[in-house]
């Protein structure tokens, strides 16, 4: 496995965790219902992770809870790239 798929997988499994832990009971429950039932249906645990993520996305509670991420994540990046002053 390259670095970058590497990177790629763990920047998956933080957005899941922190949107997993952000998201309203309901919400969670249909994150869990998704990936319980990704793994019956024998789809490996990154692969659940993903469906229970898109079902999550698919409920208003979900949508909202991965536009604040997503804001928080761009706005820690932008702060990542602006040069410091000189000291």
């Amino acid at each position: 496995m390259g670095w970058g798929m590497g990177a790629g997988a763990q920047l998956a499994h933080t957005l899941a965790g922190q949107a997993i832990q952000r998201a309203p009971a309901q919400a969670k429950g249909v994150y869990d219902t998704a990936y319980a039932q990704a793994i019956r249906d024998g789809k490996s645990p990154d692969d659940a992770m993903w469906e229970g993520l898109d079902a999550l996305a698919q409920t208003p509670e979900g949508q909202q809870t991965l536009a604040i991420l997503a804001q928080e994540w761009k706005t820690q990046a932008a702060a990542q790239e602006t040069p410091s002053a000189p000291g």
